[in-house]
């Protein structure tokens, strides 16, 4: 069986479209069936180590992201069993830093040091500084991370994916040793925005639990 036939195969058990037979025009499933097939053809280069360029390397990146259980089909098939696991341990060190790195500036300092020097600041004050936008703010979107990242709907999709492309029971273990340990430490990363939270609604004088429910 050649390598592009066992790529869709792998991609048609993950539940992804594999051909555009029956697919409409412009519809969702028929966008990401187009996505598929040209990350494939760019993934393929890319392992190989062709040079690709900026674009096209930027391209990859993104599809990785959106797509990474598709990369590790074709890693299975290009560079094996080992590749996936080492690839998916990569991964959750990854998720890991974008919770730390979030993390780190959810609140602001300034205001902590603005009740320090006895200024004062409302409970209005306090909400807009966690705004990001008119829908969301740092606090809601901390959680949404981490949820997205190392909830149990992410958990079971990437055990799922590594019996899909026939990694061992061991290997699979590994992997969600490595899953459970980041995520003991993403928690304690919120833990400590929270510890953060607590003290800014102490010092200002707020109930924290009607912080909680203004920035949830």
């Amino acid at each position: 069986m050649n390598e592009e036939k066992k790529f869709w195969e792998y991609v048609g058990k993950m539940g992804y479209p594999t051909s555009a037979k029956v697919l409409r025009y412009g519809s969702m499933e028929a966008k990401q069936f187009n996505e598929i097939r040209d990350f494939f053809d760019l993934d393929k280069l890319y392992l190989s180590g062709a040079r690709i360029g900026w674009v096209s390397g930027q391209k990859v990146n993104d599809y990785m992201e959106k797509y990474w259980d598709v990369h590790l089909a074709l890693l299975r098939i290009v560079e094996g069993k080992k590749a996936v696991i080492d690839r998916s341990i990569k991964m959750i060190k990854k998720n890991l830093e974008k919770v730390a790195s979030w993390t780190k500036g959810v609140v602001d300092i300034g205001l902590i040091e603005w009740l320090d020097e006895g200024g004062e600041v409302s409970m209005e004050d306090i909400v807009n500084s966690f705004k990001i936008d008119s829908r969301t703010n740092k606090v809601g979107y901390m959680y949404h991370l981490y949820g997205e990242l190392f909830g149990e709907e992410m958990k079971n999709r990437l055990i799922r994916t590594l019996q899909t492309l026939e990694i061992s029971d061991r290997g699979i273990n590994w992997v969600k040793e490595n899953f459970e340990r980041a995520k003991k430490e993403a928690q304690d990363k919120i833990s400590e925005v929270e510890k953060q939270l607590k003290n800014l609604a102490k010092k200002a004088g707020i109930d924290y639990k009607q912080l909680q429910q203004k920035l949830l």
